[in-house]
């Protein structure tokens, strides 16, 4: 399998296209329909259940017994102490190993900061400006008997919400380009407030798909090899499906 044919193999899929849609659907009626910050929260919230919802359900099981075995045997506290300090050298490589999946994580996070403290509005402002300035360009015999304020507002609006959504797709691009799998991708994204906290609370456990221990770099999300310069896989492929961050 080529570069090319992994990445075309990717953004035809269904978590992909979903992802990419739900966000544009929702970007496009909050600017043109309703701003309400608290529509914010809650589609952040879902975004993050979605992405993350099977490792901060086994991150939260680990927790309780690791905490139970201390508690019944305080004199294994100093082994505890020094797994913790494993695990968060570890979580410290998976971050530098998956640093492309981590910063779009933070953009995407960060574009839900913007919009609930609105702004959003200020930085968008060019783009809104682009919108208005190519909407403007259209004749207006062109446009019937519309009205012209109204329409232009919607499509400047509407404009930037497509705009964003094609920066979170480049995003996915960027990450299926370097060989990630659409769910590895967006699970790693969805994760990184699972890895920020693991990052403060290193004795959290962080469980892949199939219930395995995969702190650190353990986690397989990738095309299993590298993409010779020609585009050819160097060797035979083994596709992760439904991998987790470690």
């Amino acid at each position: 399998m080529t570069r090319s044919e992994w990445v075309i193999k990717q953004l035809k899929s269904w978590q992909n296209i979903s992802s990419v849609l739900s966000l544009l659907g929702f970007l496009t009626y909050l600017l043109v329909f309703d701003f309400n910050p608290t529509f914010v929260v809650i589609f952040f919230v879902l975004f993050f259940l979605a992405t993350a919802w099977r490792m901060l359900a086994m991150m939260l099981v680990f927790s309780i017994i690791a905490f139970g075995i201390v508690s019944l045997l305080p004199f294994l506290a100093p082994v505890a102490f020094i797994i913790m300090l494993g695990l968060f050298f570890a979580r410290i490589g998976f971050v530098l190993k998956n640093w492309r999946a981590v910063i779009s994580g933070l953009l995407v996070y960060g574009l839900a900061y913007t919009l609930y403290d609105e702004k959003i509005f200020v930085l968008l402002d060019p783009i809104y400006k682009a919108g208005g300035y190519l909407i403007t360009s259209v004749p207006t015999t062109w446009l019937g008997g519309l009205q012209l304020d109204l329409f232009y507002t919607c499509f400047q609006l509407t404009f930037t919400a497509c705009v964003i959504a094609f920066f979170f797709q480049f995003l996915l691009y960027w990450q299926y380009r370097n060989g990630y799998t659409a769910t590895g991708a967006l699970n790693i994204m969805g994760s990184i407030p699972l890895v920020i906290i693991a990052l403060i609370l290193p004795f959290l456990k962080l469980v892949s798909a199939d219930g395995m221990i995969a702190d650190g770099a353990g986690g397989d999300y990738m095309h299993q090899g590298d993409f010779a310069p020609d585009g050819d896989v160097v060797h035979d492929t083994a596709i992760a499906q439904d991998s987790y961050m470690s």
